[in-house]
C-alpha cells in the first residue's frame, strides 16, 4: 500500500486545499515535515514570510524605497496574499533600498533575510543595530547581506558588549631584552595575529618548544598603543618600560558558521564596532578578504590603535579602489601606511575627519599608492601627500580637496603652490579652507603677482546658503580685499563678465573670484556649492 509522501503532488494539492487559506500555519508545519512536502509547499513559506514582511513595513523597525525613490509603507492590503505574491513585481524587481532594525522575533528576521535573498534589484542595504539584537542574529544578517551581487551595505549602531574589539590586552605578561638590540622588548608569549580562520586549538609542546627558540629572531615587533614609546630612525617601535604597552591575544569566538558563503558584495559603510567583535570578527574578515569590494568606508569605530594593528595586517582588498576613513577611527600612521602600500590599485583617499598618529613615513618605493587620483584630507595628513608627491610619489595624484577647520593653513598653500609642483590640478576646499586661501593670497603682494595658482586648472569651493559671505570675513581681510578690488576694479568687471553661471548675490564672493582668477591663469572662474549652515 503507498503511504501518504506517494501521492502524486495534484492529490497532495487537493487535500491541502481544505486547510484554513487565510492562515498560512499549516502549510508550512507541513512544508517542515519531510524533504517530500517541502518541494510541494514551499510556495507557502515564502508567503508566510512576505506576510510577516508585510506586517513589518507599518512599525518602525523596517523601510523600503522603490527603485523610482519613492518610500513604501505598506505593500500589501490586509493580511491575506495570494500565491503569486511571492514572485510578483514588488517583492522581485521593485525594492532599490532596505532599511532594518535588527532584532524582533526569529520569524520576523527570517522574513526580512528572504526578501533580501529574493529581491533581484535590491541595491541598498543599512543594518541598524541595537541593544535588542544578539551577535549571531547580527551575524546571520551580515552572512545573507554579503552574498548579494554588487550590494552595498551600511551597518550602523553597536551590540550590547563588555568586549570592544577581537583582542584582549594581557598587560601582566612578563617581558625580556632582545638578543639583537637591548632597547626592544620581548614578550614570554607570540602575538597572535588574527587569521581569517580562527583556530582555538592549542599548539603541541614541541611547536611550542621550537617557537621560543626562534622567538628572538623574529621580526615582529610589539606595537604599543597611542602615546606610548617612541620610533628611531628605521621606523621601529621602541618601548619605554616593560610596564608601558599591552599584549593583545585573540579572543575565542562564542559561535562559528560552518559555511560561509562566497562574497559579492561591493561597497561596506562599517560605522559600527561590533563588525569586530569576537564571534563576529570571522565573518567580516571573511567578507572583506574574499569579495570584490571596491569601496570601503570606516567611521564611529572606537577600537584602540592596538586593534588595528592586529586587524589591518589581516585584511587585503584586491578590488579596493576608494578608501575613506572618517572620525573615530585611532589608526597609527605606519599600520595605515602599511595598509595602503599592499592596495595599489586605491584611486580615491578620504581622510578627511580622521589625524595622523604617531610616526609619519611612507614605503621607500615610488609605486607607493601609483594609482591615486583623488585625496581629500585636512592640512596635517595633506602635508604629509605633498611632502612625497614633490618627492616623486603618486604620479596620477589630479584632484586635492581640502577638509579643515583651521583659518590659518600658511604651511599648507605654502607647500601645495610651490613653483612647479602642480600641473592641471583641480582643488576643492570647503568654506574654511576657501577663507584661508584669500587671507593667504592678500597677505602678501609680491605672492600675487608671482601666480601661485598657475598649475590648478579648476577650484570648487563649499559656501553656506542663505547667508552673507561677508560676515565670515574679518574686518583686516575686508580692508584687504576692497583695497586689492580698488586698484584691480579691470579684473574684477573682467571676472564678473566671464562667468558663466548664475550672478553671484554677494559682492565679497565677485572680488575673492576675481583675486583667485588674478592668480591663476588657467581658472576661468570659481564654482561655488551651496551647503547648509
Amino acid at each position: 500500500m503507498a503511504s501518504f509522501t506517494e501521492l502524486p503532488t495534484e492529490l497532495l494539492l487537493e487535500v491541502a486545499s481544505y486547510l484554513d487559506s487565510n492562515d498560512f500555519t499549516p502549510y508550512v508545519s507541513l512544508a517542515l515535515a519531510c524533504r517530500c512536502f517541502y518541494d510541494v509547499f514551499m510556495i507557502w513559506i515564502q508567503e508566510e514570510q512576505i506576510r510577516h514582511f508585510s506586517q513589518m513595513l507599518e512599525t518602525t523597525r523596517l523601510r523600503i524605497t522603490e527603485r523610482t525613490g519613492i518610500e513604501v509603507q505598506n505593500m500589501a492590503e490586509g493580511n491575506t496574499i495570494s500565491r503569486r505574491t511571492a514572485v510578483a513585481d514588488p517583492f522581485r524587481t521593485s525594492i532599490g533600498k532596505l532599511r532594518f532594525a535588527v532584532g524582533g522575533t526569529e520569524k520576523e528576521l527570517q522574513s526580512v533575510l528572504g526578501v533580501i535573498c529574493r529581491a533581484r534589484y535590491l541595491e541598498e542595504v543599512q543594518l541598524d543595530l541595537g541593544y535588542s539584537c544578539s551577535q549571531r542574529r547580527v551575524a546571520r544578517a551580515i552572512k545573507v547581506c554579503i552574498a548579494q551581487p554588487s550590494l552595498r551595505l551600511k551597518v550602523l549602531g553597536a551590540v550590547p558588549d563588555f568586549q570592544t574589539g577581537p583582542f584582549r590586552c594581557e598587560s601582566d605578561m612578563k617581558y625580556r631584552a632582545s638578543v639583537h638590540n637591548s632597547r626592544f622588548l620581548v614578550p614570554d608569549e607570540d602575538l597572535v595575529r588574527p587569521v581569517a580562520k580562527v583556530k582555538a586549538r592549542k599548539a603541541p609542546p614541541f611547536k611550542s618548544f621550537f617557537a621560543s627558540l626562534t622567538r628572538p629572531f623574529s621580526k615582529n615587533r610589539i606595537q604599543p598603543d597611542s602615546g606610548n614609546g617612541t620610533i628611531d630612525s628605521l621606523g621601529d617601535y621602541v618601548l619605554p618600560s616593560p610596564s608601558g604597552p599591552d599584549l593583545a591575544t585573540l579572543v575565542v569566538p562564542k559561535f562559528r558558521f560552518k559555511h560561509l558563503p562566497l562574497p559579492q558584495f561591493s561597497v561596506l559603510s562599517a560605522h559600527s564596532d561590533s563588525l569586530f567583535l569576537p564571534s563576529i570578527y570571522p565573518v567580516t574578515l571573511h567578507a572583506l578578504n574574499n569579495s570584490p569590494i571596491h569601496t570601503l568606508s570606516l567611521s564611529n569605530l572606537k577600537l584602540t590603535t592596538s586593534d588595528w594593528s592586529g586587524i589591518l595586517p589581516a585584511i587585503t582588498m584586491r578590488f579596493l579602489r576608494s578608501l575613506s576613513i572618517g572620525e573615530d577611527v585611532t589608526i597609527q600612521f605606519l599600520d595605515l601606511s602599511t595598509f595602503l602600500g599592499r592596495h595599489k590599485l586605491i584611486q580615491n583617499l578620504d581622510l578627511a575627519c580622521n589625524h595622523p598618529i604617531g610616526y609619519e613615513k611612507f614605503s621607500q618605493k615610488k609605486n607607493f599608492l601609483p594609482r591615486l587620483a583623488s585625496i581629500t584630507g585636512n592640512s596635517d595628513y595633506l602635508a604629509i601627500f605633498l611632502k612625497y608627491k614633490r618627492a616623486g610619489y603618486f604620479p596620477c595624484l589630479q584632484t586635492i580637496s581640502i577638509v579643515d577647520e583651521k583659518l590659518s593653513q600658511e604651511a599648507l598653500y605654502d607647500q601645495l603652490f610651490a613653483t612647479g609642483f602642480l600641473h592641471d590640478m583641480s582643488l576643492r576646499l570647503d568654506h574654511s579652507s576657501y577663507l584661508a586661501l584669500i587671507a593667504w593670497l592678500l597677505d602678501d603682494v609680491m605672492r600675487q603677482q608671482s601666480l601661485p595658482l598657475t598649475g590648478v586648472s579648476s577650484l570648487s569651493a563649499a559656501v553656506f546658503r542663505n547667508v552673507d559671505f561677508e560676515t565670515y570675513l574679518d574686518e583686516t581681510t575686508k580692508g584687504r580685499l576692497n583695497h586689492w578690488a580698488v586698484n584691480n576694479s579691470l579684473l574684477v568687471e573682467e571676472s564678473v563678465r566671464r562667468r558663466s553661471g548664475p550672478p553671484l548675490l554677494h559682492d565679497y564672493l565677485e572680488k575673492s573670484e576675481a583675486l583667485i582668477c588674478s592668480a591663476g591663469p588657467k581658472l576661468k572662474g570659481v564654482i561655488y556649492c551651496l551647503i547648509d549652515e
